[in-house]
């Protein structure tokens, strides 16, 4: 009986053991996050001592109100869309486990056991509010988005209004990069998931791939190329505003050589999706990977080295004529700002 005790009696220690250190990280979770809020609410305090020593709380609500509403609107969409893609994962889960588990995959399944799910949700969720976070800081971009008005000017090469450019692109833009920023985060998430759960087997001499997780991975890859390709859509207006020293916007190289080439790359992205897409009926990735190499390539060709041969080499020998037009261009929206466009020169 005092045998039997004694074998026994390791087992409490060990479960002691692993709720310590489960309780070891929580306590450090809570410290940083205590010490990240205490500084946030002093420069919160600060901030509105100022603004009531001005007689304007009103301005400070108001501002406080924009970073709100972008905290939740961003962070909610980051944790709907990862814990969708979580419940998916686990659905898609096998309803066994391989004989070849890797043996990290056993240890982690050992030490949370039950406690697995609510990680992967807790991850999320964290994940969420560090995506929140720096989107308080485009609250001018919000407030402009939100109250945008027309000039009655459209810009020369793509017949906008020039209001779209000051107040509507740049949180266009934003929104489109963190969706795309956010997506990989998440694809790494729903992988992580899989390999937990069974639906990635690591092992020698290449990880085996679930027919259903495939499919899960290739619609999160077509919905990242699809995002892609609206920034590169975008970023043909962003061209218009770059500023490139004497000339800002559009120069010769621009128009004649990185505008086809941003325009290709989105056609490349589509393109590269819907081969993505195409696997969930055929199961040939092979395509959708030769798409993907073909779109890094032109990336590298089209977005840098091709405009930088053409302002070389063709701009450059005769660019008083080249970028004639795109001056002009400048100096009529010069006149447009200063308010002066009507007046005739004699």
């Amino acid at each position: 009986m005092a045998n039997s005790s004694e074998s026994s009696a390791p087992t409490p220690r060990r479960r002691m053991s692993d709720r310590g250190r489960v309780a070891l990280i929580i306590a450090a979770v809570v410290l940083v996050g205590l010490l990240l809020s205490a500084r946030m609410l002093a420069g919160f305090y600060v901030d509105y001592l100022w603004h009531q020593s001005v007689d304007r709380t009103d301005v400070f609500w108001g501002v406080l109100w924009s970073k709100v509403t972008l905290f939740a609107m961003f962070g909610g969409a980051f944790i709907a869309l990862a814990v969708v893609n979580l419940i998916i994962a686990d659905r898609l889960a096998p309803t066994a486990f391989s004989a070849n588990t890797h043996p990290v995959v056993e240890r982690f399944h050992e030490f949370f056991g039950h406690r697995l799910k609510l990680l992967r949700i807790a991850v999320a969720v964290v994940l969420g509010l560090l995506f929140a976070i720096p989107t308080m800081a485009r609250w001018q971009d919000w407030e402009m988005f939100r109250n945008s008005k027309s000039f009655g000017i459209s810009d020369p090469r793509f017949g906008n209004d020039v209001g779209f450019y000051m107040f509507k692109l740049p949180f266009v833009t934003f929104v489109v990069d963190w969706l795309f920023i956010a997506l990989v985060f998440i694809i790494i998430l729903v992988i992580l998931t899989h390999v937990l759960s069974g639906g990635i087997v690591l092992q020698p001499p290449r990880p085996k791939l679930r027919r259903a997780t495939k499919a899960h991975i290739a619609v999160l890859l077509t919905l990242l190329a699809l995002v892609k390709a609206g920034d590169y859509w975008l970023t043909r207006y962003e061209l218009t505003t770059a500023n490139r020293g004497a000339v800002r916007g559009i120069t010769y190289a621009v128009d004649n050589a990185q505008l086809p080439a941003v325009l290709l790359l989105a056609m490349i992205a589509v393109l590269t999706g819907a081969l993505y897409l195409t696997t969930l009926k055929t199961d040939r990735w092979r395509p959708a990977v030769v798409a993907s190499a073909l779109w890094a390539l032109v990336a590298l060709i089209g977005g840098i080295i091709y405009p930088a041969a053409v302002q070389s080499l063709v701009v450059k020998p005769n660019q008083t004529e080249k970028e004639a037009k795109y001056i002009a261009w400048n100096i009529e929206a010069t006149r447009h700002a200063l308010g002066i466009d009507n007046v005739e020169v004699r």
